[in-house]
């Protein structure tokens, strides 16, 4: 709402300052040749860390996969939010990063881990391995958590102890 408030000139208040210039913003056909080249500088520069972690995206795709039942309210918001960040092949740069912050991929990932934990589960029971399809489910399921929070113990100790993390620590 801030950058259509800029746009249409209305209103005071807080104003978005930084990178992004609304004037700037110039959507077009064209931008989606480019669109290689604006993901690399967006993930190079603004947005890198969680958006690189594969683990993490490929849970998000089938999260996305798992919430196509359309009559959920919940899901149509969801399945929404992703059509309309799907326009960012639109736009040109620094557009991306920001149609990338406002996504909602943690919630993408969980539904994505909770889907792949099921679908694996009903596969080994379809097989006849009831025990096996529990076991499956909740090993799928601890496993992806313990990634993603592998990768927040990461940023963390590479922000506390620079790029050598805790292994750079000298115990004297």
């Amino acid at each position: 709402m801030f950058y259509v408030k800029g746009l249409l000139g209305v209103g005071g208040g807080a104003r978005l300052g930084g990178y992004v210039n609304v004037r700037g913003f110039k959507p077009s056909l064209w931008n989606v040749f480019l669109l290689k080249y604006f993901l690399d500088k967006t993930f190079n520069w603004y947005v890198g860390g969680f958006y690189a972690c594969a683990p993490a995206i490929i849970l998000a795709i089938l999260g996305v996969f798992s919430i196509f039942d359309y009559a959920d309210r919940g899901n149509r918001l969801l399945l929404d939010w992703m059509l309309i960040a799907s326009a960012m092949a639109f736009v040109n740069f620094p557009w991306q990063a920001r149609f990338l912050y406002l996504m909602p991929f943690n919630i993408y990932v969980a539904y994505g881990i909770l889907y792949g934990a099921g679908w694996l589960s009903r596969f080994l029971r379809l097989k006849g391995h009831r025990c096996l399809a529990v076991v499956a489910f909740w090993v799928l399921y601890v496993l992806s958590i313990l990634l993603l929070m592998n990768y927040a113990f990461r940023c963390v100790s590479i922000k506390q102890y620079g790029s050598a993390g805790i292994t750079g620590i000298k115990e004297y």
